[in-house]
């Protein structure tokens, strides 16, 4: 799972997995990116390193969060529920 935490024009993801007690654990490296808006469109640009490259928003409401990477890969984001006991 991916955790993405915004303020300003800044943010980080970070892969994230659930625990049983309804806490998460962060693994692997924080990517932090910056987005700004380019002809109507939400660009979200990602640095790592050398490497650089951009996610374009296309949905984003309470449930689902569409990003399309410059390489033409769509990511679909679903928002994470816990489980009900």
């Amino acid at each position: 799972m991916d955790h993405f935490e915004i303020e300003g024009n800044n943010g980080v993801k970070n892969r994230v997995s659930p625990t049983y007690d309804g806490g998460f654990i962060n693994y692997g490296s924080p990517a932090a990116f910056t987005w700004e808006v380019v002809d109507q469109d939400v660009v979200l640009t990602f640095k790592d390193g050398d490497s650089r490259y951009q996610q374009t928003l296309k949905k984003c409401d309470g449930s689902t969060l569409i990003l399309l990477h410059d390489n033409g890969t769509e990511y679909i984001y679903k928002a994470h529920e816990n489980a009900q006991e």
